[in-house]
């Protein structure tokens, strides 16, 4: 959704009752955990979270204290608490309950705290910065696309929620510091998963879908358009903000009430058995729910759970955490796309595959079989349905795209260059103050990105000869320009994968389309995830053409994939050297791109670029010369099935390219994963 130019309270939120309902039990009940709101862009997750500013409740806090410390608590106090306590000079104020809206282009040092250079060059010595954790204690920490925030910096943050403390040992500090706070997250699960273990560390979760009630879109218009207009009227604005106060009010009550909201053991019983009945075996389930359910007892003025509450917050506990039954299509059941898997009678059926015919090596064919390379490779054409020279071309035919699966992890080749750590696949140096940190370096970096306990090391043995006759300035430390050591950080970066499609004729043999479509889909969906650019390149007849140039719509991509026909020879040699020209223009645009090249083939070439070597011999030259760039890395994808004539040219093909080779059931893991509407 679309933000509005004015603040939305949130009673004038239209619909999302289980999101709103979620939301009010992570600020009456903190340990419940967190919450995580996942939904198609456009629904109002982030628009509906940040109203929430407008009804956290007023608390105590230690005045002066830089993490607002609770003055009643004294065991989660901060070591300065704690001294002011012993002097008898603790004061008590007061603060609204902390929002802090994490960006993701925050730094760790930002996040979790590090040095402050300012104090550490006044006073001598390491001084600690408190981060954004610092500030969000007893607080919530609100992370918009949480899917896309670095792995490092969440596992921090995810550590420091559980425990409610952030422990800081770097760049010569130790210091640790209460963080107790909940974290909410919202996400669109088109970008990209959160992994099982990190899902599981969220108490709640909720799915926001868009709204398909005619009257209540039309409010919800209504509604922006007013806001738009700045006027600060809103439809009913009077009753809006009674309504506000009301619930602000209600929430301040629940919060003091929830200490007095008892479960019994019967009930404690009961969601133990709805969990095992989902299959949720760990434990954060049950806690959570129970502390949910009594979040939700207090919102309603209630002392006891009762089974109503705990049946009404078991979904938003279970969501995420209901184990998954992987669909299974065995026994010659029906795929969904309407394709029947292989079996002993298709094959029998098979003129092309009799039973006594031998698979073949897993190298070229030998000649006693076949007769000249060239020669024999015409026949297998034939076999598997190209045209034989001189004969009629076959009718083109669209396959319909096979199930999507999940696709196992493909990396680049790591260097010494330094990137932009935009993107999720291949891991690198960064620049820019992302990344995690792993040493320093005397590069010249970011003044923004000083590893200031290196510098201070480098600058140490020559303090003696540099304080002498020269003015202090009021530091303790004299640091030149040839001290400075700048953080050397490591992350990961984006990809161009080049998708070369073989559509020739021998690939509709036996739904070998459906099946390469599908491997070819999953993998557009993992380029997705990963942040990557797409290119895609077809070959078939005469010729190969660039389908879609490097692009970042994988969107796109789906939709030329869909519409690819099949039909005439296999001009494969010509489909690399096409592949190679694209690369080399993308690599003289940005060097220090990541091109990876995904050739998607039976391997059955039947299509020379001239008359003077055979179509193998020639595939194998061709690999050579376009394999020589070291900065490009190739994957070849093998279409050919168990129950055809295994020639091996895909394999043959992979070594020529020093490439990695997998057959389409060795890229699939376990679990099937819904494809994007591409339609």
């Amino acid at each position: 959704m679309i933000a509005p130019s004015s603040p939305l309270p949130f009673t004038a939120i239209v619909g999302q009752k289980e999101m709103k309902l979620a939301l009010l039990l992570c600020v009456i009940s903190p340990g419940i955990g967190g919450l995580l709101v996942r939904g198609e862009k456009g629904t109002g997750k982030s628009t509906t979270i940040r109203a929430l500013r407008g009804l956290l409740p007023l608390q105590s806090v230690v005045k002066g204290c830089v993490f607002g410390c609770d003055p009643d608590s004294p065991s989660s106090w901060c070591d300065k608490c704690r001294q002011r306590a012993k002097e008898g000079s603790l004061q008590r104020g007061s603060r609204v309950m902390p929002f802090v809206e994490l960006p993701l282009n925050a730094t760790q040092d930002r996040v979790l705290g590090g040095i402050d250079i300012s104090k550490s060059l006044k006073f001598g010595r390491p001084m600690f910065q408190p981060g954004l954790l610092a500030r969000a204690n007893r607080g919530i920490l609100y992370i918009d696309e949480i899917n896309l925030l670095e792995r490092h910096l969440l596992n921090g943050l995810l550590d420091a929620a559980s425990s409610g403390l952030n422990k800081v040992e770097r760049e010569g500090i130790s210091i640790v510091h209460p963080s107790s706070f909940s974290i909410i997250g919202s996400m669109n699960p088109e970008e990209g998963e959160l992994d099982p273990q990190i899902l599981d560390r969220f108490g709640l979760c909720v799915e926001v879908k868009g709204e398909e009630d005619l009257e209540k879109r039309t409010e919800i218009l209504r509604l922006f358009d007013l806001l738009d207009q700045g006027t600060g009227l809103l439809p009913n604005g009077d009753i809006k903000n009674k309504e506000e106060e009301e619930l602000k009010l209600k929430l301040e009550e629940a919060t003091s009430r929830l200490k007095e909201v008892e479960i019994t053991d019967d009930k404690r019983r009961f969601i133990g058995e709805l969990s095992i009945s989902r299959g949720c075996l760990s434990l954060r389930a049950d806690l959570t729910l129970e502390r949910a359910s009594k979040a939700l007892s207090a919102l309603r003025g209630k002392r006891e759970v009762s089974t109503d509450e705990i049946l009404e917050v078991a979904p938003l506990v279970y969501q995420h955490r209901a184990k998954a039954h992987p669909n299974t299509q065995e026994n010659g059941k029906s795929h969904p796309n309407g394709d029947k898997p292989h079996n002993n009678n298709g094959e029998r059926e098979d003129r092309n595959a009799p039973r006594d015919r031998p698979q073949g090596p897993s190298h070229l064919p030998q000649k006693e079989h076949k007769g000249s390379d060239g020669h024999a490779f015409r026949e297998g054409m034939d076999e598997e349905g190209s045209a034989h020279d001189g004969a009629k071309a076959p009718e083109e035919k669209v396959f319909d795209v096979g199930n999507p699966f999940n696709v196992k992890t493909i990396t680049g080749s790591n260097d010494r260059a330094k990137r932009y750590g935009h993107g999720k696949r291949t891991p690198t140096f960064v620049f820019g103050g992302r990344g995690r940190k792993i040493g320093p370096t005397c590069s010249r970096g970011s003044y923004i990105d000083i590893s200031f306990d290196a510098t201070l090391r480098a600058a140490a043995p020559r303090q003696r000869y540099r304080s002498k006759g020269k003015p202090s300035h009021g530091l303790l430390i004299h640091i030149e320009p040839q001290d400075l050591r700048f953080k050397q950080r490591k992350g990961t970066s984006s990809n161009l994968l080049v998708f070369v499609v073989d559509a020739s004729g021998s690939m509709g043999a036996r739904s070998r389309m459906v099946a390469s479509k599908g491997a070819i889909m999953s993998l557009l969906l993992d380029a997705y995830k990963k942040r990557d650019k797409v290119a895609m390149i077809s070959f078939r007849g005469s010729d190969a053409k660039t389908v879609l140039p490097p692009t970042s719509s994988v969107e796109l991509a789906g939709r030329h994939l869909k519409g690819l026909p099949t039909g005439g020879k296999t001009p494969l040699s010509k489909a690399l050297l096409r592949a190679h020209t694209l690369v080399t223009s993308a690599l003289l645009k940005d060097p220090l791109l990541r091109p990876i090249i995904l050739l998607i083939t039976d391997g059955r070439a039947n299509q020379t670029l001239s008359t003077t070597l055979g179509p193998v011999e020639e595939l194998e030259v061709v690999a050579e010369a376009v394999s020589r760039d070291p900065r490009t890395k190739f994957i070849v994808v093998d279409t050919e099935d168990a129950l055809s004539l295994r020639l091996g040219i895909p394999r043959l093909l992979a070594k020529r390219l020093g490439a990695a080779y997998f057959k389409i059931e060795d890229l699939k893991a376990d679990h099937l994963i819904s494809v994007l509407d591409l339609k």
